[in-house]
């Protein structure tokens, strides 16, 4: 079984080295992957970064590019493994977490999605928050918020193969657009928890900054796969039905 990881970055020269080290020690410990890095042109240091690491990528393009989406697209044409997942620049996984999801997928072959619990860190690796998550249930996706943590989130590429893929227009809830596509195609998701990643949470951070778009783009994803409007009240009822039965799932 082999990874295909595609690394999305831009300026992030003080955080790239830990995700690719985190990539790296995974593949001491056994696990058959490839990286794919795509830099948007970055000019703070991270070329050097990418000269160094150079022998142990696949892919390594350093130039304009559209957005993290756009370079997400391109990075998985350049894919070739049996399991799919990206990792953002700023965010690195705990030792052990890819060969943990190699054992699962291959003892658990109807599984097309699997995604694992995640801690929420500063700047500089601290623990700020643990995430601690439920098994897949599609009303709590649909109605409270996308609970299921992009960097811990793995998939077969059959699975995206019954998909169009990244949606080029979603800047920022790509990977949530990602998850619908799946439930759509009748993808089988599973959960485990252990908590194979880490997300920097700072306020510069994309999604912080645009917090407006990616609420917005939550909201035409949700009515997309619904096929019609979602109104101000029903989404506020519906969540307020479905948010407690995820916190009683998560306790």
């Amino acid at each position: 079984m082999k990874f295909s990881i595609v690394v999305p970055s831009y300026n992030h020269a003080a955080y790239l080295e830990d995700a690719l080290k985190s990539i790296l020690h995974e593949r001491d410990r056994g696990v058959d992957l490839e990286i794919i890095l795509m830099d948007g042109g970055s000019q703070d240091g991270t070329a050097a970064i990418i000269e160094k690491y150079r022998p142990h990528l696949k892919v390594a393009i350093s130039e304009k590019d559209n957005g993290q989406t756009d370079a997400l697209i391109k990075g998985f044409t350049y894919s070739t493994g049996d399991v799919m997942c990206w990792l953002n620049s700023d965010d690195y996984y705990y030792p052990g977490a890819l060969t943990l999801i190699q054992n699962f997928l291959s003892s658990q072959p109807k599984v097309d999605v699997v995604y694992g619990d995640m801690n929420w860190v500063s700047k500089t690796g601290e623990t700020e928050k643990e995430q601690k998550e439920m098994d897949f249930l599609l009303p709590v996706l649909l109605w409270d918020y996308n609970y299921i943590p992009q960097p811990s989130t793995f998939w077969r590429r059959s699975a995206w193969q019954k998909t169009n893929g990244l949606n080029p227009t979603r800047q920022c809830a790509m990977d949530c657009d990602l998850w619908f596509q799946f439930v759509k195609a009748g993808c089988h998701f599973a959960h485990i928890p252990q908590t194979l990643s880490a997300m920097r949470r700072y306020a510069e951070q994309k999604n912080q900054r645009l917090r407006v778009l990616s609420d917005a783009e939550d909201k035409a994803i949700r009515e997309a796969f619904l096929g019609r409007k979602i109104s101000p009240l029903e989404r506020l009822y519906k969540r307020l039905l479905w948010k407690p039965v995820r916190i009683l799932k998560r306790l």
